[in-house]
C-alpha cells in the first residue's frame, strides 16, 4: 500500500486499489477490523523512533507545532464530520489535523516526527468555549450536558491542547532518551498563546517561542484602569535591523527595515521575556498592519537574543512546506474518499507517515 501511495501520489483507496477485494482489505485494515492493523498512534511511535538517530548529535532540539486543516466541504455523509476553516476564512466541512516537525535552525533538515488527525464533530470533543460553558453551567441541551458529564468523568474528553500536550510529552521523551543534554525548544502560533500552556510546557522544562494575540494585555495601565494593550506597551530596549531583501506571505521587499523591540511580562507569578517586531518597506510603510508579538521563557536581555526569538519563530515557513508537500506536491493529503471516521484518520496519518520518509 505504501508503494502504491508513493507511486500513485494519492490517497484515494479506490484508485490505489485494483479491485473491491484490495479495496476492502486495505479498508479493514485502516479501521481496525484486522488483528494487524494500521493506526495514529502506531505511526507517530515509528516516525518517532526514525527520528532518534537525528536527535543524537543535536546541542539543541527546535519543535514545530502547527493544526493543517483537511477539507472536504462537498461532503456530507462522512462519519463525525467537522468545521474547519477554508481558504477564505469560511466554515466548511472538514477534519483538522496537529503535526509537530523538528527543523535546525541553521540549515535545511527537517524531520516530520508526528500526526494527530481529529475531529471537532466527535462527541468527546470539547471546545473552549463549550468547557467554559459546562464549567460554569451554562449546557442549555440536556442531552449534550449528559454526554459532557460522562465524557468528563471517563477521561475521554479532549480539545487541541490535550493533544499538545500529548505530542510535547511523546516528543520530550524520544528527545531525552537519545540526548538527555539537548536543549527542547517549542515553537508555536498564536493560537496556543495561553497561561495553561506555558505552565505546561514550564514543567516539562522545556524553552518556548509563542506568537502572542494582539489583543493581550500588558502589565500597563491607562487613567481609569484602563488595560494597555502589549502591542502598544512601552518597551525600553530595542534596534533596527536593515535588510538587502526580506519575504513576507510570498511578496519579497528590497530595503526593508525591522525594529526590534523587547522587555517583560508578568503573568502570575511567572516573568515573560517579550519581543516585539514591526518592518517597514524602503519608503517607510508597514510591510505589515500589525506588529509581531512573540512570548517566551528565554531571558531576553540583549539584541543578540532577541534576534534568535525572531529567528527561531520564522522557522515556522518550515512546517507550512511539509503541509504543501502532503497535500500539492506529492501525496494529496485531501483526496480520501472513506465515509468512517477511524479509516479516514488511520489513512490520513499513514500519508504523514511515508511523507517523513520523502
Amino acid at each position: 500500500m505504501i508503494d502504491k501511495l508513493s507511486s500513485e501520489r494519492t490517497c484515494n483507496l479506490w484508485t490505489l486499489s485494483e479491485d473491491e477485494n484490495e479495496y476492502n482489505r486495505y479498508h479493514r485494515m485502516l479501521d481496525k477490523s484486522l488483528k494487524n492493523v494500521v493506526d495514529v498512534e502506531k505511526l507517530n511511535v515509528s516516525l518517532l523512533a526514525n527520528s532518534s538517530e537525528y536527535f543524537q548529535d543535536k546541542d539543541y532540539a527546535v519543535i514545530l507545532h502547527d493544526p493543517s486543516d483537511i477539507r472536504k466541504p462537498y461532503s456530507n455523509a462522512v462519519e463525525d464530520l467537522g468545521k474547519v476553516k477554508s481558504l477564505e476564512g469560511r466554515l466548511v466541512n472538514g477534519y483538522p489535523t496537529f503535526n509537530s516537525i523538528a527543523v535546525d535552525l541553521r540549515g535545511a533538515s527537517l524531520r516530520l516526527l508526528s500526526s494527530s488527525p481529529y475531529s471537532t464533530g466527535q462527541e468527546a470533543f470539547v471546545g473552549v468555549g463549550e468547557a467554559k460553558d459546562y464549567e460554569h453551567g451554562q449546557i442549555r441541551d440536556a442531552d449534550r450536558r449528559v454526554l459532557l458529564a460522562a465524557h468528563q468523568q471517563a477521561g475521554t474528553a479532549f480539545n487541541l491542547k490535550d493533544i499538545l500536550c500529548e505530542h510535547i510529552q511523546s516528543i520530550d521523551k524520544t528527545i531525552t532518551q537519545a540526548n538527555p543534554l539537548a536543549v527542547r525548544v517549542h515553537v508555536l502560533d498564536r493560537e496556543f498563546d495561553d497561561q495553561a500552556v506555558f505552565k505546561f510546557l514550564q514543567q516539562q522544562d522545556d524553552l518556548f517561542v509563542i506568537r502572542a494575540k494582539l489583543s493581550r494585555n500588558a502589565n500597563q495601565w491607562k487613567v481609569q484602569q484602563q488595560a494597555v494593550k502589549l502591542k502598544e506597551q512601552v518597551l525600553f530596549e530595542g534596534f533596527e535591523r536593515h535588510y538587502e531583501k526580506v519575504a513576507f506571505k510570498k511578496r519579497v521587499f528590497q530595503n526593508a527595515k525591522g525594529v526590534f523591540e523587547y522587555g517583560t511580562l508578568s503573568l502570575g507569578e511567572e516573568t515573560y521575556s517579550v519581543v516585539r517586531i514591526c518592518f517597514y518597506d524602503r519608503k517607510g510603510g508597514r510591510i505589515f498592519k500589525d506588529p509581531m508579538l512573540l512570548i517566551t521563557n528565554l531571558q531576553v536581555d540583549r539584541d543578540l537574543l532577541c534576534q534568535l526569538v525572531f529567528e527561531l519563530y520564522m522557522k515556522r515557513s518550515k512546517i507550512e512546506a511539509a503541509f504543501k508537500f502532503c497535500k500539492d506536491v506529492v501525496l494529496c493529503w485531501e483526496s480520501p474518499r472513506v465515509r468512517d471516521f477511524e479509516c479516514f484518520k488511520n489513512l490520513l496519518s499513514l500519508v504523514y507517515f511515508v511523507a517523513g520518509y520523502f
